[in-house]
């Protein structure tokens, strides 16, 4: 699912999404050639869309490629 990012803070970010994510759903956010990990703590209907608001466990490992290694 693609998500645009309204908000970053040291702990969390705020994603604006097409789909409704439950909260407490593990995500992983990919941006440029990092991958971050994290879970879903606020999800609501914003005009047309939805608001997530997502705590951090983890940021700055790299992608995986196909082969299973970064």
């Amino acid at each position: 699912m693609s998500a645009s990012v309204r908000d970053v803070s040291g702990s969390g970010m705020r994603l604006r999404t097409s789909l409704p994510v439950p909260c407490g759903t593990p995500i992983e956010i990919e941006a440029r050639e990092t991958l971050t990990l994290g879970s879903v703590c606020r999800c609501e209907p914003d005009d047309g869309s939805y608001t997530i608001g997502v705590q951090i466990s983890e940021t700055g490992r790299p992608k995986r490629t196909l082969g299973g290694t970064p």
